[in-house]
C-alpha cells in the first residue's frame, strides 16, 4: 500500500517520538495527550524502518535492525515480520555464523539477499596451527548458503590468505547464481607460489545473466560466456595471478556485451604479450573509465593493444619509465599528426607522478582533457614542462586538481603556476587552509578552491571505499 493512501490523517506534529519499556499494555499516548511513534499502524512503521541504512554486521557494531527490535515489544513485532531488515548477512566468525539462519528464516523466501563474508581476523588468527577453526567456517558457510545462492544478488568474500579464498571458491563454484549482481572476492596475503594453490574453479559456469560488477584479487577462475552483461571488472593483484596470456585477458573482456569499467592492477607475467606499436587490435566500443596501476609496462601495452572511442576518464597509477615506447609508437604518432588522437573522447585524466618530466608528450597523446588531477605532484624539476604543455596541447584544461605531499613545496607550487591561466584549481582542504593562512595575498592562492565537490569515477569510488559504501 502507498504511504500516501494509508487513512492516517493525523499531523506529524502530533506525533511524539518516543518509545515505552516492553510491556503488555502500551499506552498510544504521551502525558501531554499527543500520540506516541508506538501508535503508527504497523505497515507505517515498517515502511520507515526500511529506510534506516544497512551496515555490514561486524564485532564493533550492533547492526541496526537488532537495535531496532530491542526498542519495545511493538516495535520488535514489526521487525521481525519486516523481512527486507534481513536481507543483509554477515560472517565473520563462528558466533555470527550461528545468527545468520536467524536472518535468512526472518527475510522470508522471495526477497534478494547481500551476503558479506568477511573471516579475515578469523583467518589471520588463525594459522598453520589453528587451521580447523577456519576450515570449519568455510564448510559450514558452504552449506549455509548452498540452498539460498539462487536469491543472492551481492556478494563478498574477503579473507588473509589467498589460499583461504580459493578453498571458499571452489566450495560455492558450481551454485547458481540467477540472481547474482555484484561480486568482490579479495585476500590480504597471498601464497607464496600459485602452482601450490592447483587448478583454479571455474566460477559459477551455468550463468550470471544479471552479473553487473566484479572486482577480484583471483583473475583465471572465470569463465568469459558468462559475463556478458558485465559493466565493470576490476582485476586486482595480478602480481600473484601466475600467467595470463594476452589472449586470455582479451576474450576476458571482449565477452561483456557493455563493459564500460575496468581497473587493472599488479605486475603481471606478460613477457609473451606482443606489443601492438603499430595498430590496435580489439575495440571496447563501450568502455568509458579505465585504470591501470603499479606496471608501466602493462600499461604501455594494454593502451597500444585497446581501442576505446568512448574512453573519458583514464587513471594512470604507473612508472613512466616505459611510456617512451607507447608515445613514439606509429599509431600514436600518425594519428595526432592527423589531428585525429587516439582517445579523442577523454576528458578526465588522473596522472599518479612525482616528476612533469613527461609531461609535454603526455599532453600530445591525450590532448583533449578537460580535466588534470595530479595528486602527488612535485612542482621542483621540469615544472617548465608543463608549462608549456598547457601552452601547447592542454589549452583546453579549465580544471586542475591538486594535493601535495610536502607543505614545504607549496611556495614552489604557487610559483609554478603563477601565470596559470586554468579557471578551477582545486585543492584539498587542508592545502586550502595552508594557503588562505601563509600566502594570502597570493593571485594562485586566492583562486585555489575546495576539490570537495570534485567528481570523477575512480576519484567517487575512492571516497565511496574509504566510507564503507563498498
Amino acid at each position: 500500500m502507498d504511504l500516501l493512501d494509508h487513512p492516517f490523517d493525523v499531523p506529524l506534529d502530533a506525533i511524539v517520538f518516543d518509545h515505552h519499556d516492553d510491556g503488555d499494555d502500551v499506552s498510544t499516548t504521551s502525558s501531554s495527550g499527543l500520540l506516541t511513534i508506538d501508535s503508527l499502524p504497523p505497515e507505517i512503521l515498517s515502511a520507515i524502518m526500511t529506510f534506516v541504512p544497512a551496515v555490514p554486521r561486524n564485532e564493533r557494531h550492533t547492526p541496526a535492525e537488532v537495535r531496532l527490535s530491542h526498542v519495545s515489544r511493538h516495535w520488535r513485532n514489526v521487525a521481525l515480520a519486516t523481512p527486507q531488515l534481513w536481507t543483509c548477512i554477515s560472517i565473520y566468525s563462528e558466533r555470527s555464523l550461528a545468527a545468520a539462519p536467524v536472518y535468512i528464516a526472518r527475510s522470508g523466501t522471495v526477497l534478494l539477499l547481500n551476503i558479506r563474508v568477511d573471516i579475515y581476523t578469523l583467518d589471520k588468527a588463525g594459522g598453520p596451527e589453528n587451521g580447523a577453526t577456519t576450515s570449519e567456517v568455510i564448510y559450514k558457510t558452504r552449506d549455509l548458503l548452498r540452498p539460498i545462492f539462487h536469491r543472492v544478488c551481492g556478494f563478498v568474500l574477503f579473507t588473509y590468505s589467498e589460499h583461504t579464498l580459493v578453498t571458499l571458491l571452489r566450495c560455492i563454484s558450481k551454485n547458481s547464481t540467477p540472481a547474482l549482481e555484484q561480486m568482490r572476492m579479495i585476500y590480504a596475503r597471498p601464497v607464496r607460489s600459485p602452482s601450490t594453490l592447483g587448478p583454479l574453479p571455474r566460477l559459477f559456469a551455468h550463468g550470471m545473466p544479471k552479473i553487473r560488477l566484479i572486482e577480484s584479487d583471483i583473475s583465471g577462475c572465470f569463465v568469459p560466456e558468462t559475463l556478458t552483461s558485465l559493466t565493470a571488472l576490476h582485476l586486482h593483484s595480478l602480481t600473484h595471478s601466475g600467467t595470463f596470456p594476452f589472449e586470455t585477458l582479451r576474450e576476458l573482456l571482449k565477452a561483456p556485451k557493455c563493459l564500460q569499467s575496468l581497473s587493472l592492477q599488479g605486475s603481471m607475467d606478460h613477457v609473451d604479450w606482443p606489443l601492438h606499436t603499430n595498430s590496435p587490435v580489439f575495440t571496447l566500443p563501450d568502455l568509458r573509465y579505465l585504470r591501470i596501476m603499479d606496471d608501466g609496462t602493462l600499461a604501455v601495452k594494454f593502451l597500444l593493444s585497446v581501442d576505446a572511442p568512448k574512453l573519458e576518464s583514464l587513471w594512470l597509477d604507473t612508472s613512466s619509465e616505459q611510456y617512451r615506447t607507447l608515445f613514439e609508437a606509429p599509431q600514436i604518432v600518425q594519428r595526432s599528426d592527423a589531428g585525429t588522437p587516439k582517445f579523442g573522447a577523454l576528458r578526465h585524466l588522473t596522472w599518479v607522478s612525482y616528476t612533469f618530466g613527461d609531461t609535454i608528450k603526455l599532453a600530445a597523446l591525450f590532448p583533449t582533457v578537460t580535466h588534470l588531477h595530479f595528486p602527488h605532484a612535485i612542482f621542483t624539476f621540469h615544472s617548465k614542462n608543463f608549462r608549456t604543455a598547457l601552452k601547447n596541447h592542454w589549452g583546453g584544461v579549465h580544471t586542475l586538481v591538486l594535493s601535495m605531499p610536502r607543505d614545504a613545496l607549496i611556495g614552489k607550487m604557487l610559483d609554478s603556476l603563477l601565470d596559470c591561466t586554468i579557471p578551477d584549481i582545486l585543492v584539498d582542504e587542508d592545502m586550502l587552509k595552508l594557503l588562505r593562512k601563509r600566502y594570502p595575498i597570493n593571485p594562485i592562492a586566492r583562486r585555489a578552491k575546495s576539490m570537495q565537490g570534485y567528481s570523477e569515477y575512480w576519484w567517487d569510488e575512492g571516497l565511496k571505499r574509504r566510507f564503507g559504501e563498498l
